[in-house]
């Protein structure tokens, strides 16, 4: 009774104003909690990508499979050395053979990855060999991600 219209005004105003920004805070963090749940559901969809790596042969497997490739194509030399495959041959009279026996060692093992190294035919060739190619095998295997 005793305050003036001044004051009722004012205090009127203050809690206006404490209410707008209570109800100001109260919309922000329902704005944030809604950029969360989306920022979790877009995690969640995302999806896991495998890793792929590259494994040697066994030398065992490659022998065995240099000296089956020898008995099948006898005009040509194969050595093998580590992971890598060569084909020479001194005479090009017998790239219909070479071309073959590239493209069974191409389909040569089960998950086999053949690398052309070198490849050469004719006078390009170094060491005096016709025919020449060098191939580096490798298997492909797939792991999962890491978390």
């Amino acid at each position: 009774m005793r305050a003036g219209n001044s004051i009722i005004i004012a205090g009127i105003t203050a809690w206006v104003l404490a209410g707008l920004s209570v109800m100001y805070v109260v919309m922000q963090a329902n704005h944030v909690m809604a950029l969360r749940a989306d920022i979790l559901k877009a995690e969640a969809l995302k999806p896991t990508v495998p890793v792929i790596a590259s494994v040697t042969v066994e030398n065992a497997e490659l022998d065995a499979f240099a000296k089956t490739m020898a008995d099948l194509y006898p005009q040509l030399n194969f050595v093998a050395n580590g992971n890598r495959i060569e084909i020479r041959s001194g005479k090009t009279d017998m790239y219909g053979a070479f071309r073959e026996a590239v493209g069974h060692m191409f389909n040569g093992g089960q998950g086999w990855r053949v690398n052309v190294e070198e490849l050469c035919v004719g006078r390009e060739c170094k060491n005096n060999t016709a025919l020449f190619g060098n191939f580096s095998i490798n298997r492909l295997r797939v792991d999962k991600p890491a978390a």
